[in-house]
Formats: structure tokens, sequence, C-alpha cells
């Protein structure tokens, strides 16, 4: 495997890649792979070539599956013998289909496929649409027939589908639910005042339930409502559920709705919105629903595969049955009655957006999915060589750090003495290498028996903290003691950390590679997350809030190491813990794509 393997995407929209997946890439260019994205030509061409991306023109049209094509395959097949990527990405449903071919035929070592974009085929009971169906799901039997796969799926449901069809085998198949959103960006927001706005923010599709919400906009009216309707998003004559501009206008001219068209603001669009109201057919995992939930957005929407995945009735939102606008109608007047119900499901749309579908998680896991399929770890775990000198240099480091820190012990130990009776060390049980117990030394920071009067998850205001314990916390002093563990070898100087039973039999699957790693003081997700206390400052349940909020992202980032430790990066997290550590604000290039969990400090005391 080269140094920099390349990563080929295929889509079949420039515009969409963009506008969906650039983020991914960007995060894959830094994570080492060398970037190519092949698509039909458009407007964000330039954009991706601006990138350091190297863009590949495509032979694909959006709509179309026949022998008409075969020139699409042959040119998908002619583009991968020239580029010779080590792994490709298929976006979407048609590069799912043509692409899989091809990428078997031409004997790419690794393949990714994400067939999005099942709306139509997999929701109309017309004569064609099962006829479609069903030739959808006999080519993806063949396209999935690359012996080093994977099967990115948005929802369980989607994936049901072709797991109990005998389509693809479990094994292959990845659950990551959306494409995420950059929770920096969209932010909790006041409502507006004014005339409420119920907003529906997608393609003018009529599998958008764009019919229903015009209904809905009727009827309510009718009631003498003075609630506005607003449709923001382009019609897709790509699409044959597209509604044309000409009906659109026409709705947008009577003032029964209004329609706003394509608008890339999309924040600044949702912050005008009171309701956001997507009563779609069937989705992969509505980005759209995604947003306004991170926005705090209270959301009405069906009970359909993908839009279920966002909305907890009752909580975030409500689910209505598709294709009926009488209930739609019902929900969306409770919520324009009941303003401190909206201001509940908002704080309750944040929180969720933020613990389940930020784009920093979907990106970590897409790219661990990469490492999982290119097969890169066996390479790395079973060098001898690295294994045993890195050994030595904890051994060495260690044995001197605690020679020459030896008087500062004594001061730390004098200072715990003088404000808190009882030892001056802790040990706490914590998994180490092969899923066993060993006990990590700590200067201790908490009263004694601190377990019995609270969790393991402790915030910065946590009462059982000391007063020295509160100052050696912040400044990480209560961890030199670890260097005792790493000279006896139950840890090391840089690897996955430890973390009590509780947590790590939570690990399944892939995960439990993190249990084959000696344990270390720092790693990536110290790095991250350098100090979780304060993160979790306010809460009134800290056990579940770091749960939510950062065992997922921590636990990304311990697999990243696994995939790729080595001497070089070893001394990069070392080089880079002591940069955080002198400047917390600090963020290493390989976490530019983790959003600072500082920032979700404001939903945890919710």
């Amino acid at each position: 495997m080269p140094s920099r393997p390349k990563l080929l995407f295929v889509d079949n929209s420039i515009d969409t890649f963009y506008s969906y997946r650039m983020p991914l890439a960007v995060a894959a260019s830094r994570a080492g792979f060398e970037i190519h994205v092949a698509t039909p030509p458009g407007r964000c061409e330039k954009v991706i070539r601006d990138a350091g991306f190297t863009f590949h023109p495509l032979l694909m049209t959006r709509r179309g599956l026949g022998i008409g094509e075969l020139s699409c395959l042959v040119h998908l097949y002619s583009l991968y013998r020239h580029i010779k990527p080590d792994l490709v990405h298929h976006l979407r449903l048609k590069p799912v289909l043509y692409g899989g071919l091809a990428a078997y035929a031409a004997r790419v070592p690794a393949e990714v496929s994400m067939p999005t974009g099942l709306g139509h085929v997999f929701t109309a009971q017309t004569r064609k649409a099962l006829i479609l169906r069903a030739i959808t799901l006999a080519g993806c039997r063949v396209a999935f027939r690359h012996k080093n796969l994977r099967v990115i799926f948005q929802n369980p449901d989607d994936l049901a589908v072709f797991v109990d069809s005998k389509v693809l085998l479990k094994e292959k198949s990845v659950l990551i639910r959306g494409s995420g959103v950059d929770i920096s960006q969209f932010v909790l927001a006041p409502e507006p005042t004014g005339r409420p706005v119920v907003m529906l923010a997608a393609r003018m599709l009529w599998d958008k339930g764009v019919l229903e919400f015009v209904e809905v906009a009727k009827t309510l009216k009718g009631r003498g409502s003075d609630a506005r309707f607003v449709l923001v998003g382009d019609t897709d004559p790509g699409n044959p559920t597209a509604i044309s501009a000409a009906q659109l206008q026409a709705w947008h001219d009577t003032g029964l709705i209004e329609w706003w068209g394509y608008r890339e603001d999309m924040r600044q669009v949702l912050e005008q919105a009171n309701i956001v109201c997507l009563p779609s057919y069937r989705e992969g995992v509505p980005k759209v629903l995604i947003e306004a939930a991170a926005a705090g957005r209270a959301i009405v929407t069906t009970d359909v595969p993908g839009c279920r995945e966002v909305v907890r009735h009752g909580q975030n939102g409500l689910l209505v049955p598709p294709r009926d606008s009488k209930l739609l109608s019902e929900a969306i007047a409770f919520l324009l009655a009941s303003p401190s119900t909206r201001a509940r499901m908002s704080r309750r749309g944040r929180h969720t957006a933020v613990a389940n579908f930020s784009l920093d998680r979907v990106i970590t896991e897409t790219i661990e999915t990469y490492h999982d399929v290119l097969g890169r770890v066996p390479a790395k775990t079973g060098d001898r060589g690295y294994r045993v000198a890195k050994r030595l240099l904890d051994m060495s480091v260690s044995g001197l750090g605690l020679l020459a820190a030896s008087p500062l012990f004594a001061v730390i130990g004098l200072a715990i003495k003088g404000t808190s009776p009882g030892p001056v060390f802790y040990r706490g049980a914590r998994t180490g290498r092969n899923n066993t117990i060993f006990h990590m030394w700590k200067f201790r920071t908490m009263v004694v028996d601190a377990e019995r009067l609270g969790g393991s998850a402790t915030a910065s205001d946590d009462t059982r903290i000391t007063r020295a314990g509160r100052f050696l916390r912040r400044y990480k002093l209560d961890e030199l003691p670890q260097l005792i563990n790493v000279l006896v070898g139950e840890m090391s100087l840089v690897g996955p950390r430890p973390e009590v039973r509780k947590y790590t039999d939570l690990l399944a699957g892939e995960q439990r590679m993190i249990l084959n790693l000696r344990p270390g003081i720092t790693d990536w997700a110290s790095i991250w997350n350098s100090n979780e206390g304060e993160v979790l400052a306010g809460s009134s349940d800290p056990e579940a809030a770091y749960e939510e909020l950062i065992l997922p992202t921590k636990i990304a980032l311990q697999l990243k190491y696994c995939h790729e430790h080595s001497f070089r990066t070893d001394f990069n997290i070392l080089f880079e813990t002591a940069r955080k550590l002198l400047r917390p604000q600090h963020v290493p290039g390989e976490l530019r794509c983790v959003t600072k969990v500082l920032q979700y400090k404001d939903l945890v005391k919710q």
C-alpha cells in the first residue's frame, strides 16, 4: 500500500457531491488519501479542482438504466484501469450499480458503496416501479460481488431490505446514519417573531410530500390561520417525480404558499422558520431535518425510513403517516398553537443532532470504514520490531521521568494531604491490553470513596473534587504517576486511553481492536477532548452526557490510532500533546474535521 493511497469518489452529480460529500473528501485528504473525483461536469468543478483534488469528467446521466448506457460502464472500466485507485467510493444508486461491475472487472483492490437515492424506486407501487425495484436488487446482487467491499446504509430499514432479500451479506454492511451536518455552523437560534413560518426545504418532488404540504396550507388558511407556508428548493428535471417550475410559480402567485426557490444559505433560511416540515415518502436520512434539529426547530415529518431516524415522536418533533394531509394538518396546527412545546422540542432536537448526527462522527466512521476495507491493520499490528522498540522507549522515558519528577511528587503529596484527609495516590481499575484488568496510578483528586457518591464521569464542578485536585486536573499533573504503569508495562506513553470496564464492554465488532493495543497516557482522543470535566460542567447527568457526546467520537479516534499507529504517529501525538498543554485552543491538522467538544457545553446543561 502506498504512503498516500488513491481514493476515487464516483457520483452522478457534481453539485450533489459538493453539497454532501465535500467535507468527507477534505477530511480524507487530511487523513492521508490522494483524492480523485469522477462525476459529470457541472458548476462546482472549479471548486473541486481548487481544493487540490483531481477531477475526472464522467459520462453518466442521472436517468435511465439499460443497455444503451453500456458506454458509461466501459468508460468507468477504462477510468479505473487508468487511475488505478486503491479504493473507490460509489455514491448513489447508479454509480453503485455501474461502478460495482466496473470495479470488479478492473480489479480495484477495495470498494465502498453507498446506495442512496432509493426513493421513487422503493416507494412507488406502479408496475413500472415494481419492475425497476426487482431489476435494481438483481443488479446490486451482481454489483456487490467484490470480495473486499463494504456497503454503507444511512438507515436500518434500507440495510434490512438488502440483507433480508439476500442481495448483500450482513458482514459487508455498515450503518452510518446520514451525511452529517456541521453543528458549529447550524446553532441554536431563537424563533422569529411575527407571523409564524412553516417551511418545507427540499428538492421540489412529489415524493417529498409537496402536494400534501400545499393541501395543509389550503386547509389551515381556510380555518383562519395566519401562518406563512414556504417552499424552499429548486425543481429537479432529472427526477421522474419532479414538480414543474410552472406549477410551483402558480401556487406562489395564488398566495397559497411562498416559493423561495434554490437557496445556499440554509442556516439563515432555517432561522426564519418556526416549524420545519418534510412529509416525504422515503429518505436515506434527510440532511435538512438534521440541520433543522441542530438549529433548534420543531419538526413535523412522516413515519418512514430515514425521517424517523431523526425525529422521536413527541420529543423533538411529530411523526405522521405518509400521504395523509389531514393528520399532517392536525400536527402542524398543534405546534402552531403551542410555542412552549416548540421550545421544548427545540432543545431536544439540538441535543439529538449533536449526539447522533454531527458531521464529525459521520466523517470519522466513514474514514474508519475506508481503513477497514483497505486491510491496513495487520501490517501495523504485526510489526514486532516496532513493538519492541516502542517498549524500550517507554521504559527509558518513564524511568527517567520518575527520577526527574520525584521532587514534584513530594510537593504534590504534601498539597493533597494538606487539603484532604486520605491517601496521596488513587489506583482505579481499568481495562488494559487483551481485555485484562489493571490498576492505573493517579494522584488522588477526589474525596475518599468518591465512587460511592457518584459515577465515573466527573464534571469540573463535581463537589467530590478536592481543592488541590482541581489544580492538578487543570494542568494534568494528576496523571504523572501513570509513568509507573508505563514502566511496568501496563501502559505506554502513547496508546488508547484506558476505560473502566462498563465502557469497554460496549465495544463491538471492529471496535474491539482497541483492546489489542497497550493503553496509553495520551492519544488523539486525549488531544481532541483535553478537558472532559469542563465539557460536562453543569450537566444534571454527567454519565449520560459523556456516553452521548464524548464516548462515540473518542472510540472513533482510538480506532484511527489502531489503524495508523507507527513511530511517526506516536511522536506526532506526543508533540501535539505538548502543544495542547501549552496552548489549549490548539487543534492539530489531523483533528480539524472533529468539532471541538467545548462547543457542546451548552447542551449538557439542558
